[in-house]
């Protein structure tokens, strides 16, 4: 009787789950061959499909040897789909169905079980940039040096990646354009950042015009090294390093609330931290402790030198090539601060947890028209392309 019971308690579940996803049933799907103009097929170029208007996210998938793809397992729906070369850093200009190298090009309409063949794509060879970021002073390599170009028009593009170990840099897949070309060691090598040709600023640097199909080389770099502020995070009374805890410059008077950061970095496993690439100038520190962190977040947030907000913070000023070490904090676990309160008697309110500063996992701050916002991380583990 229980052999019969359990047979007829699995056949149930499996009834009700078929019942709960009709879609899979009547899943459709969409193929096609990529080739490179006026040459064969393509492997490794990237299809990714994008409902309109977007309410569920579809999965991407690759050209086999034959150039061919399929999408398969697709509601019904109309799709936007985008052919990229970057995952396998291929030199062929990204687009959309269609041929159009703007979002979302021709939309393609898939009906309920329809499975759609046919919907090729025919990319253009791209336009490469390269070129070698020195050190000034000593001439060597600026190895591991990011190196990021942006172009406007026609289209509004963009690339990133890190020089080589010998300060050697290409990047390719470019459409027909004007570029920009910005050097920036960030928080990984301590480079000032700087514009092409030998610019400090955005709006000033020299434009590098580059035709699809063709290699501008020579666009180098003699990069001036930042200033570089370190330290360690420790926990108070134990002096247990803290990992996960961000550490943010700020500059003092400014406009801005605080949540708006110059530039941040995170603690490592001993609790250590190192912000590079500064230009010369006056900023205050802030620690406080990453969401979902620590096992509970429960760290108060601390200014250097021990100041509880931005009023009382001690100003730090910089001038490359300054390295400054020893900016450290000791941050209050505040939980465990905390009286428990008596058996029978109502605890007493909880401390409220300080404002966080982190952009959500994904995302950086990062200046945009005037104002620091959270960025969509993309260029620290891999080139990104900005698509619309």
């Amino acid at each position: 009787m229980g052999k019969w019971r359990s047979a007829f308690i699995g056949m149930f579940v499996v009834l009700c789950l078929a019942a709960l996803a009709p879609g899979s049933a009547i899943a459709g799907s969409i193929s096609g061959t990529v080739t490179a103009e006026g040459a064969g097929p393509i492997e490794g170029i990237e299809v990714c499909p994008q409902p309109e208007p977007f309410t569920f996210e579809a999965n991407c998938t690759s050209t086999d040897a034959n150039g061919d793809y399929l999408l398969g397992g697709l509601p019904a729906a109309s799709y936007s789909l985008h052919f990229s070369a970057w995952p396998q850093e291929l030199n062929y200009v990204q687009e959309w169905y269609g041929g159009d190298q703007i979002y979302p090009g021709d939309l393609v309409d898939l009906g309920a079980g329809q499975d759609l063949t046919g919907i090729d794509a025919e990319l253009e060879e791209g336009g490469v940039i390269t070129g070698t970021a020195s050190a000034a002073g000593t001439l060597g390599p600026a190895a591991g040096v990011w190196v990021c170009v942006e172009a406007f028009e026609p289209v509004f593009y963009g690339s990133c990646h890190r020089a080589d170990p010998n300060g050697d840099y290409e990047t390719n897949d470019l459409p027909s354009g004007e570029y920009r070309i910005a050097f920036d060691g960030e928080n990984d090598v301590n480079y000032l950042r700087q514009f092409y040709d030998e610019e400090e600023d955005f709006s000033t640097a020299t434009r590098v015009p580059v035709s699809a199909g063709s290699v501008v080389a020579g666009i180098d770099a003699l990069l001036q090294p930042g200033a570089q502020i370190l330290g360690t995070v420790t926990e108070a009374g134990t002096g247990a390093p803290l990992s996960n805890v961000e550490v943010c410059l700020w500059r003092p008077g400014s406009s801005l609330p605080p949540e708006f950061v110059e530039r941040c970095d995170q603690t490592d496993s001993s609790g250590q931290y190192a912000i590079r690439s500064l230009p010369a100038d006056t900023y205050d520190v802030v620690f406080s402790q990453e969401p979902g962190g620590l096992g509970g977040d429960t760290f108060t947030e601390q200014w250097w030198k021990g100041a509880a907000s931005a009023a009382g913070a001690t100003p730090l000023s910089v001038t490359p090539p300054q390295t400054i070490s020893g900016i450290d904090a000791q941050l209050v676990d505040y939980a465990a601060e905390e009286p428990e309160a008596p058996v029978g008697t109502t605890p007493p309110a909880t401390t409220p947890k300080p404002p966080l500063r982190k952009c959500k996992k994904g995302f950086h701050r990062k200046l945009v028209k005037g104002t620091r916002r959270c960025v969509r991380t993309h260029h620290r583990h891999r080139r990104h392309h900005k698509h619309r």
